[in-house]
């Protein structure tokens, strides 16, 4: 199993990535939305030489007749799935550090006397007082908190660093794991770094086997048949 804190770095390393694709067209649907180009490109490389160049030149006198503003595939802006991962993978972290933190850090330490005029005691342990409640180390309730900051304070509360703290226990370690997989593999998914598959409607052409895509993690898809073993490298669809 991988450890949690392997899944907040992957949070923490891609978290800027993931707010910069606000604003960042590309493709999100799985499979692809131009899947009936990839099939097309399927059947174009099953074809003899001579039915290539063919349907090629045929191809071409049908673009020389098409205007500039023609349909055609263009890129999906996906700032909408984007801040919605975003506004659920802060609603987990940011929830998980409030629930962690309340079981395992130590309230501040409260003023247990007056420092009147020259009582050094008295001062010292006001001082004492108002540097631990305001600890960095502490994880805040209150005031703006960011994915980030709730990743780094988990990562050290796994970490057993010192500080205002209990240990945590088997069960927070599996509470935090439970969610950091679950918002890493959000972040991933939406920034399309996980390769997926998914079966294709359509019989193999040599065999007549089962296909499947596999792709969604910014490589090419690749057609695989399930029963000859053939595979095929495909091209994203461009705009028209």
């Amino acid at each position: 199993m991988i450890h949690a804190t392997t899944h907040l770095q992957t949070i923490r390393n891609h978290w800027d990535d993931l707010t910069d694709a606000l604003d960042t067209p590309t493709y999100v649907t799985w499979p692809p939305s131009g899947l009936a180009t990839y099939l097309r490109q399927l059947e174009e490389s099953c074809r003899t030489p001579e039915q290539r160049e063919a349907r090629t030149a045929a191809a071409v006198a049908e673009r020389l007749d098409r205007h500039d503003d023609a349909p055609g595939a263009r890129p999906t802006p996906i700032s909408i799935d984007v801040l919605d991962a975003i506004r659920t993978v802060e609603i987990a972290l940011l929830g998980l550090a409030d629930r962690i933190a309340a079981d395992v850090q130590r309230a501040p330490a409260a003023r247990t006397r007056s420092a009147g005029p020259g009582d050094e005691i008295g001062l010292r342990l006001a001082t004492a007082a108002v540097a631990d409640a305001a600890d960095k180390r502490r994880w805040r309730f209150t005031g703006t908190r960011t994915v980030p900051e709730a990743v780094i304070w988990l990562q050290a509360r796994l970490a057993g660093e010192s500080g205002p703290f209990s240990a945590l226990s088997d069960a927070h370690q599996r509470h935090i794991g439970r969610i950091a997989a679950a918002a890493a593999e959000r972040v991933e998914r939406t920034l399309g770094l996980l390769r997926r598959a998914a079966p294709i409607d359509r019989p193999c052409p040599h065999c007549r086997g089962k296909l499947a895509m596999h792709g969604a993690d910014g490589e090419p898809p690749v057609i695989t048949c399930d029963d000859c073993g053939r595979s095929w490298s495909l091209t994203p669809p461009t705009a028209a």
